[in-house]
This record gives structure tokens, C-alpha cells and sequence, in this order.
């Protein structure tokens, strides 16, 4: 009997402990990943916005307000157009009515900003230097 311990021969060359493999991976969408990656942009303007309007582009910012708000005074307008054939639930009144209501105060937001805008303009779209300078001293 052969008492001397046997080694065991070297594996080959090709054979590895650890054999790692590309696999195909898919990337998927979702919509709330195209939400998740617009609001981040929206929030980025919205930064950058914000720093720009803290020290210049007075203006700017009005007339993009009187902008959106003669926007939305528009997309209201035509959502009510559309409401005219539904009913409301418990009423038998046209849902035209509720959005009317929504246009109304919208063309509302309009007039003001335009009258805001309109004053602005006239002071030449000056910042007051403090709001210390705005409040009423007794």
C-alpha cells in the first residue's frame, strides 16, 4: 500500500473558479420615471428661476405671469366648450356651469395681473429697496 499523499494535477488553463457571463439586461421606462425626471428639471428652472428674479428680470417675470394666466384663461374657456354635453350628477345642470365658474375666476387672475403689469410698467418695474420701505410708519 502506497502511503504517500497523491497530488492532484493543475486544472487545465481554460478552466476558471469564476466564470463571469454578459447576460442581456433590458432597461425599462416607466412613466414615473419620465415624471420623476420632469419634475427635477422643473424644479432645477424653477431654481435657477428664482435667482434670476431675486436680482434682475423684474419684468420678465410679470409679462410670463400675464403669460400663463391669459393661458390658463384660455384652456378654461375651451374645457368649458367641451363640459357642455355631460350633466352634473345630482343636478340635471350641464358641468359647464362648474367650469364657467373656473374661467370666470381665471379671467379674473388675468385682469389683475394685467393691471398689475400696467403698474408695474409705469414705475418702471423698480423694486422697493427693503420691505421695511413698503410698511406704513406711525
Amino acid at each position: 500500500m502506497d502511503t504517500t499523499p497523491k497530488t492532484a494535477a493543475a486544472p487545465p488553463d481554460d478552466v476558471h473558479l469564476i466564470v463571469a457571463k454578459d447576460e442581456d439586461f433590458v432597461i425599462e421606462y416607466h412613466p414615473e420615471d419620465w415624471i420623476a425626471f420632469a419634475l427635477f428639471w422643473a424644479l432645477a428652472f424653477i431654481v435657477f428661476l428664482q435667482f434670476f428674479t431675486r436680482t434682475s428680470l423684474f419684468a420678465l417675470v410679470d409679462i410670463v405671469t400675464l403669460g400663463f394666466m391669459g393661458l390658463l384663461a384660455y384652456f378654461s374657456i375651451s374645457i368649458t366648450d367641451r363640459m357642455q354635453a355631460q350633466t352634473m350628477t345630482v343636478f340635471d345642470l350641464p358641468m359647464s356651469l362648474v367650469y364657467g365658474g373656473v374661467a370666470f375666476g381665471c379671467f379674473l387672475m388675468v385682469i389683475r395681473q394685467a393691471v398689475t403689469v400696467w403698474s408695474h410698467a409705469r414705475q418702471r418695474w423698480q423694486k422697493a429697496d427693503d420691505f421695511v420701505h413698503q410698511l406704513p410708519i406711525d
